[in-house]
């Protein structure tokens, strides 16, 4: 990913920016709770006007690494609010902060980061959300409202650094923009 992006010029840094956005979805929350909706709509809209205000992909991806390495706290509110406020907002902020000029480069920035979401990442060594002894007869258990179901800490690591990539090839596509110019 991190040559196709830099082979597309500019646009690159929108493919950075679902890349990081994909890998982020190597842990996932309980969106089961009513206030988690309200919560997530609100770091939308935090993104969207911090990409009007101060654009840069590479401080969302940063974010993005950021809202990964949270699942290795996976028991506590911190992990919580970073996937049901912080993650909209960040990929809302770097999807955002970069103008695209090819529709092409647009379709597979956003269609990596769905793709990786659903068959990729989220399938990485998953610890267990819950204890379903529907078997046995016994009572289920299943996770409240806003848990974090965390990967394993290699795929969390993985994920991070993967969005760190992501940071740092964004980083060099706009120096070459820059440079461009």
């Amino acid at each position: 990913m991190a040559v196709v992006a830099l082979r597309s010029g500019a646009d690159g840094r929108f493919l950075c920016a679902g890349l990081a956005v994909a890998a982020t979805a190597v842990n996932d929350v309980i969106w089961s709770g009513w206030w988690l909706a309200p919560l997530a709509l609100v770091g939308i809209a935090a993104g969207f006007v911090m990409a009007r205000r101060i654009p840069s992909t590479v401080a969302g991806c940063c974010i993005l690494a950021a809202v990964s390495v949270s699942g290795l706290l996976w028991d506590n509110p911190v992990s919580t609010i970073a996937y049901a406020a912080v993650l909209p907002a960040a990929a809302a902020y770097s999807f955002l902060s970069t103008p695209v000029s090819d529709r092409s480069v647009m379709t597979l920035g956003i269609l990596l980061s769905v793709m990786v979401a659903v068959l990729g990442f989220s399938a990485l060594g998953r610890r267990p959300s819950g204890v379903l002894m529907w078997v046995t007869g016994e009572p289920i258990e299943l996770p409240e409202a806003g848990t974090v179901i965390a990967a394993s800490s290699g795929a969390i690591t993985l994920a991070a650094l993967t969005c760190v990539t992501a940071a740092l090839v964004s980083f060099v596509i706009g120096r070459r923009a820059a440079r461009a110019v």
